[in-house]
Order: structure tokens, then sequence, then C-alpha cells
């Protein structure tokens, strides 16, 4: 749908933009018509007797004085013109009242105050609207993408639920939270907005994968992806979808070519956003306006955004929640992760999402998971995949505020060392001969699953091949080449590290392994300390890794990781050729519901 349908033109109020929709969320009734017609095409504020109950003055400055706190929709010229929604009234009756009765108003530019009974408008939320031909409209602030990092724009009609898509769009549009009610048990998210990774099926869009090819085979969806469906139902808003690469495959930003890579607005704006959910991450360090985004994660397509760009990332233990609606890599290793700014929004979100979903992995309902203080610190400080001053310092210091709140000291580990030890393959490798192949060789044949059936259907329907970009025809020539055997092998191999790190990292306690003696975690730090410009052009690789390395953990155990930000290093841009800063992240895996 294009960016015009649905919506009436850009208006400006207080040097912001606004939109509304088409649709209205409410009408007058006859007997109100004419004596409204005067502010038809004007903003305007209802205020609910349930809101405000005595319709005071004073309560009502008081009460918008509150909506601008919490609302970045709501403005002061929303008062020209006000509606006092009073169901004490008689059905059919309404009085235009002095605005010098409500001199706090007055002094706030508002021109009309209109008191009315609640005839037809009791599904009518306090707020702010724009009234148009005896119709309230829901008002959505405009915010321009000035990052590109998102694919569609989302609105959903008031009436019926439908989302909307507005593409192609240089700006989101937001409603008001005054929109939403209030956050309970059954609707914790409620108000909350948030973008989804453009791999999540949304009911009645079509789903990109980062294609344009996959975009055109597309129908839209008969229902949302599982992790929409619950965030939705639990109150939260979907405001737009999320750029990602082709396939959601590593790629650099040169490397982009259906859709242009989102800019990292850390440092000098020239830095790598990082990996295929780059979009939702770039949402969410950029906008203020976004509480929270989902994204996809195969081999560290949380964790590598949400370090590169300073911001919480998630990544969900694998089969912790239902992957049903999403464009899967590989069915070995992908899961579903979440960025966030806030650490109270990433648990807030986290736990509900969990919550109820133990059919769907072996994550258990919050009321059964043992809410503990980790027991064990593990430091695998000489298997870090980089070594860099300021990172390491800023790493100690994290860590030793982890020894002090945990009441325990850290482990310093070599996990080779230990993987030698065990020797769980029976082999007498090291670690990093063992599973030389591991990710890849997973990565790559859950690749080739996704993507021979989608070329198949799209030569059936075009009688051409679909277009891979570079990236991923190479991929898929290596892809062609893992066998059956491969594959098992690869799976075995998989569960022996996830066997390992369960009983040499995570295990705590009694060391017999049950369930609650794992209470172990491992941090260390994520990000190497250099500038990833975005006008790099590396050699043509198929981005898979062949190698293991700690930062591998998470996916090849299926554990789950939380990227935290705890620094800054300064380093010499040669864009601008002055001194910047860039994050610096730690990474923390740990047991199945530790991070709830």
């Amino acid at each position: 749908m294009s960016l015009s349908d649905g919506w009436q033109s850009v208006i400006r109020l207080d040097e912001r933009s606004y939109q509304w929709s088409q649709d209205p969320v409410a009408r007058l009734s006859d007997d109100f018509r004419q004596l409204c017609s005067e502010i038809s095409g004007s903003p305007c504020l209802v205020f609910r007797a349930d809101d405000c109950p005595d319709f005071v003055d004073s309560s009502l400055c008081e009460l918008f004085s509150h909506w601008l706190t919490i609302d970045d929709v709501t403005s002061a010229s929303f008062c020209r013109a006000v509606f006092l929604l009073d169901p004490s009234l008689e059905s059919g009756t309404a009085e235009n009242m002095s605005k010098d009765s409500f001199p706090g108003l007055r002094d706030r530019g508002t021109i009309n105050v209109i008191r009315m009974a609640t005839n037809g408008l009791q599904g009518l939320r306090s707020g702010p609207y724009f009234y148009q031909k005896a119709s309230f409209h829901h008002v959505y602030r405009a915010f321009p993408d000035s990052q590109s990092a998102f694919f569609s724009a989302i609105t959903q009609s008031p009436t019926s639920g439908q989302f909307i898509e507005h593409r192609p769009t240089d700006h989101i549009a937001v409603p008001s939270r005054l929109y939403s009610p209030p956050q309970t048990a059954k609707l914790p998210l409620s108000g909350l907005r948030f973008a989804s990774k453009d791999v999540f099926d949304v009911a009645g869009l079509k789903t990109s994968a980062g294609s344009r090819s996959f975009f055109e085979l597309s129908d839209p969806k008969p229902k949302s992806a599982f992790i929409v469906q619950k965030l939705t139902a639990l109150g939260a808003v979907l405001v737009g979808k999320a750029k990602n690469t082709q396939f959601a495959n590593g790629e650099d930003p040169q490397e982009w070519i259906d859709y242009r890579c989102p800019w990292n607005p850390r440092g000098d704006g020239y830095q790598n956003p990082d990996t295929s959910s780059s979009g939702s991450a770039t949402a969410v360090s950029s906008y203020s306006c976004l509480d929270f985004a989902i994204g996809s994660d195969t081999c560290g397509s949380i964790a590598c955004p949400a370090a590169a760009q300073g911001i919480f990332g998630l990544r969900l233990s694998t089969g912790a929640l239902s992957h049903e609606g999403a464009f899967t890599v590989s069915k070995y290793l992908d899961t579903s992760g979440i960025f966030t700014r806030s650490i109270d929004i990433l648990h807030l979100v986290t736990s509900k999402l969990l919550e109820g979903t133990s059919e769907y992995g072996r994550s258990p309902p919050l009321s059964e998971v043992a809410q503990t203080i980790p027991s064990r610190i593990v430091y695998p400080k000489l298997s870090l995949p980089h070594d860099n001053g300021e990172t390491i310092e800023s790493v100690d210091r994290f860590i030793k505020a982890l020894e002090s709140f945990c009441d325990t000291e850290r482990t310093t580990l070599d996990i080779d060392d230990e993987w030698k030890k065990t020797d769980p393959q029976g082999l007498g490798l090291s670690i990093y001969s063992g599973l030389k192949m591991t990710t890849a060789h997973l990565h790559l044949a859950g690749f080739y699953d996704a993507i021979i059936p989608f070329q198949k259907a799209y030569r059936n329907i075009y009688q051409k091949n679909p277009y891979l970009d570079r990236v991923n025809t190479e991929k898929l020539k290596l892809a062609r080449l893992v066998t059956i055997e491969d594959r098992e092998k690869m799976v075995q191999q998989k569960a022996f590290f996830a066997n390992f790190a369960y009983k040499q990292i995570l295990q705590s306690g009694d060391g017999s392994g049950a369930a609650g003696s794992l209470g172990g975690i491992m941090v260390w730090p994520f990000n190497p300390q250099e500038p990833q410009y975005r006008d790099n052009c590396p050699p043509l690789t198929p981005h898979v890794n062949w190698r293991w390395d700690v930062d591998y953990t998470a996916p090849l155990t299926g554990l789950p990781q939380v990227i935290v930000p705890i620094g800054q290093f300064r380093y010499e841009s040669r864009i601008t050729g002055e001194p910047d800063f860039l994050p610096i992240a730690a990474s923390i895996v740990g047991p199945p519901g530790e991070f709830t």
C-alpha cells in the first residue's frame, strides 16, 4: 500500500508534523453536528469524565500537563478545541461553554469548549484528535526516518484492527500513547511501541525477508508471526517493519543491494550497523519514539548490532518461543531477540513474552523459574577473540560490579583447556579443531533448506531465477556441498558443545548437573575496539563462520545471550579527522530463564 493510502495530508503543529487516518474512530450524532461545525478541520482534545470527573479548569490543565510529559504526540496546538464528554448529561444534549470559564485552557490557546453527552462516543478515549466533518480521527506524529532504518511504516485501523502498510516511507507515524488503555495484568505492554524485522509475518501484509524477489512472490499473510501476535495481544503497538539484509544473512553495508543499509548513529555516523537485524537495532538506537524492536538471530544478528550501536540486545533461548511465521535462515540455529535502550523495558517485554510458552521449548513459565542470583561468574579471558586495553578494562569493571552484586568471585577459564580435559568428542582435538566446521555447516544446511524451495516457487511463477546478491550466491554454492552426513555430524557436535557448556560453564553448586545447579553465567567483551567503517569494501565472502570462538557460544548451545553496553572507547575518525567515541559492550550467556 502506498504512503498516501489511508492518510490525509501532513499538517504542521508546534513545529511538528502530523497525519491522521481517513478511518474515523468515532462520529458525532446528528444532534451535535451543527454545534461543532465551526471547528471542523481542527486539532482537538477530548476529556472523558472517568479521567477528569469534575471538569474543573485546574483539573483539566493538570491532566493536560501530565499528558505532555508522557505522550510525544500531544502538543499545545491540540488545545484549540476541547470536548468534555459527560455521561451525566441527558442523551442528545450539549452546550458550547465560554472559554473564560476555563482561564487555564484559554491561556493555552483554547477557543472552543464543548460539553456534550456521550452519545455513540463511548469508545473515544481521552487524548488528542483531529476533528473533521463531525468525525474524530486518530492523529499520528510523523517522525523522520533519518537513519533509513525502516522498510515500511505500519498503522492500525481503529475500527477494524487491520494493519495498514505505508511504503516507501521516509518517516514513521506513531499514535498517541493515550489511545492505549492503562497497563494491566492482561495488557502489561499496553502503549509500548515496537518495530519488527521484516522476516516476521504481519497479518494482511507481504514479507520481504530483505529480498525484492521474495517480496514479489509473497502473498499477504493470513496471520502474524507468533511473536508479533503475542506482543500485540499484550498491548504493544506495531509502528513499522525494519530493514534487514537479503534473507537475513550477514552482510557488510556495501553488500546490501535490494534495500539500502541503515545508518548507525554512533561515532562519526559512518560506522557499520552490523549484520542482518541492523534495521531493528538502528531504529532503537536512533529514535526515542520507539520503545523496543524485535529481530532474529542465527549467528549474532542480535548481539552484533546491539554491541555496535550501544543498546541492550537479548537473544532468546533457541526454542523458548515459537518461530512460526518467521523466515528461518537455519532451523538449527535461529531464534528471536529483542533490542531496547532500557534494561527495565527489556525485562518487562521478555518476561511477559515468555510467560506460558514452555510448550515451544525448554523455558518454563516465569512462575516456575527460580529467580536466583548467579552463583558462578565465568570469565574466558584466555579464549577471547580480541584483547583490547580499554575494552578489557571496561569489562573488568563490569565483572567486579557483578561479583559484588552476586557475592561471588569470577572463575577465569581457558575454554580450550577445559575442552581438552573432558574431550567430549573422544578425538583428542582442541575446541578450535573439533568445532571448526560446526557453525558454518549448520548455517549452510539451513540456508539451503530455506532458499531452494523459494527458487523453485519463483521459477514456476515467473519462468526465471530470483535475484540473489553476491553474498547469497556464494553462500548457496557452498550450501549445495553440505551432505546429509555433514548435517548429522554437525548436529552431534553441536550437542557435544551444548552438554560441555552446561557442565563446565553453567554448572555450580553440588556439580551434579541437575537443573537447580545451573547457576553460572559467562561474561566476556563482545565487540573489537576498532572502528568498522560502512564504506569498507571487503573481499567477497559467503559470511559463514569457519571457526569456533567464544562469540558463538549462544548459537551453538541454544542458550540465551544478553548484550550490555558498559562503556565507550576513543578513536580518531578517518571520516571527520576528529576524535570520537564508540560503544563497548559485554556479552553474558546463562541458563534458560536466567535473563527474565
